[in-house]
């Protein structure tokens, strides 16, 4: 848009405004800093001889460029862009709540999984050794170490999937759900066991789909 001499240009950001006055300034320039002192303001002169009037001010929230030819002057605009809302999530503290139990879960059944790689592997080595001391003799092996862990793996990948759905404030929540989930954990608590399939009901009661992972 012009008015008279001026020129108004309007762009998103920053950097596309600089992208814009190098495209249309004429020379090479460079900042005055006596100049950026007097006017409070970063200003940028033309290097070539004859320019000292081809100038460019940098005001915030435009670039102004300075042109003696034809006394001109282009004006960038920087349009602000819209801040997006943080969405507000009405019942944001007890969905909290239930995230961190939920975080608690997940550490017992990673921490249960590392036990019983552990004692899969002493398990092992207590085979081999006594193989070795008797090799002559036939010996049996009985390990549940190996489908133990992988059931812990697959409790854990459910109770990583129930806290994902929660912390992400785009999927409704209902108190009625909250409520559920915190009903099953006061049982567990109750009862000092902690069932393989309470992550799956967590994500039942959230209406997660099953998948194949």
């Amino acid at each position: 848009m012009k008015s008279g001499g001026c020129t108004m240009i309007k762009v998103k950001n920053y950097k596309e405004a600089w992208e814009i006055v190098n495209g249309i300034f004429p020379t090479d320039y460079e900042k005055d800093e006596e100049g950026s002192q007097r006017a409070g303001y970063p200003v940028y002169r033309s290097t070539a001889d004859g320019h000292y009037y081809d100038y460019i001010c940098d005001l915030n929230d435009r670039l102004e460029v300075n042109l003696k030819d034809g006394n001109r002057t282009i004006n960038v605009w920087i349009e602000a862009e819209p801040v997006q809302e943080e969405k507000e999530v009405p019942n944001a503290e007890e969905r909290g709540k239930v995230l961190k139990r939920i975080h608690r879960l997940t550490a017992w059944f990673a921490e249960e999984m590392l036990d019983q790689e552990e004692q899969g592997r002493k398990v092992r080595e207590e085979f081999e050794k006594a193989c070795a001391k008797e090799p002559e003799k036939q010996m049996l092996m009985v390990d549940c170490s190996t489908g133990n862990v992988e059931c812990m793996k697959s409790c854990m990948k459910a109770s990583v999937k129930a806290a994902k759905f929660i912390r992400d404030k785009e999927n409704e929540v209902e108190d009625w759900q909250i409520a559920g989930i915190n009903a099953m954990f006061d049982k567990v608590n109750e009862s000092k066991t902690i069932p393989f399939d309470l992550p799956y009901a967590i994500n039942g009661i959230l209406l997660i789909l099953e998948d194949n992972d």
